[in-house]
């Protein structure tokens, strides 16, 4: 991952939490939330399918279930990408907002 994307995605999550904490602490804590949301959002996901199987009432719990099942898979998807840049910044010990 380049810095510029890499600062991007670090700038757009510290507006979203009000945060002035350092770059690694914002991509780790990025990383976390997400991923936590993406187990959450499979979890629930799979519960509402569960449901649809046994009530009668089958189509709103199936569609909230196909709905957050497929949640899930784009919230991991952006845990991975918090994960590429914490390791950037790790590795190069570089910030990428720095000039």
């Amino acid at each position: 991952m380049d810095n510029l994307k890499a600062a991007r995605l670090i700038e757009q999550q510290r507006r979203r939490w009000r945060s002035q904490e350092p770059d690694q602490a914002i991509a780790r804590r990025a990383e976390r939330v997400y991923f936590a949301l993406a187990a959450a959002w499979a979890i629930m996901g799979l519960g509402f399918v569960a449901a649809a199987a046994v009530s009668g009432k089958a189509a709103p719990f199936l569609f909230a279930g196909l709905g957050f099942c497929l949640s899930a898979p784009v919230l991991y998807w952006q845990s991975r990408r918090f994960t590429q840049i914490w390791k950037h910044l790790a590795d190069s010990d570089a910030r990428p907002n720095s000039p």
